[in-house]
């Protein structure tokens, strides 16, 4: 049992015991603190501080964005993330071509390259022309 006033929380180990689901153990925020944790990370929190911050302006390797033109929407663009792929080598040692290969792209316009907005401004409105309508 914790001592007054210290913070508890629950852990869920798995139990040695065979068939045992596992067990739940009382730990104090002292006991907590003397769990090695890498030097950035709080013993509290999983995520690192710039782990939040957006990353996707970076240029990923081997892809380049595309965009395919909407069905319903003739306006609309999707983003795709074109990935070249290396060749395969088959059997008999020759080299096998591989066609790119298309994912959907979910970086929102910080993966645009053209895009020169922050995420203090926000994202432009580009559904505002649907919405009026």
């Amino acid at each position: 049992m914790p001592a007054k006033g210290a913070a508890s929380f629950l852990l869920h180990f798995p139990g040695p015991q065979k068939g045992a689901k596992g067990a739940t153990h009382s730990l104090t925020r002292k006991d907590a603190a003397s769990v090695p944790q890498p030097p950035t990370l709080n013993p509290f929190m999983i995520a690192t501080p710039d782990s939040s911050q957006p990353h996707s302006g970076d240029v990923l390797p081997n892809s380049r964005r595309v965009y395919l033109p909407g069905l319903l929407h003739l306006d609309l663009r999707v983003p795709m993330r074109e990935i070249a792929l290396s060749p395969t080598r088959t059997f008999n040692g020759s080299l096998e071509v591989n066609e790119p290969v298309r994912v959907y792209d979910c970086s929102g316009p910080w993966g645009d390259p053209e895009f020169k907005g922050s995420v203090n401004d926000g994202l432009p409105p580009l559904r505002r022309d649907w919405i009026l309508k």
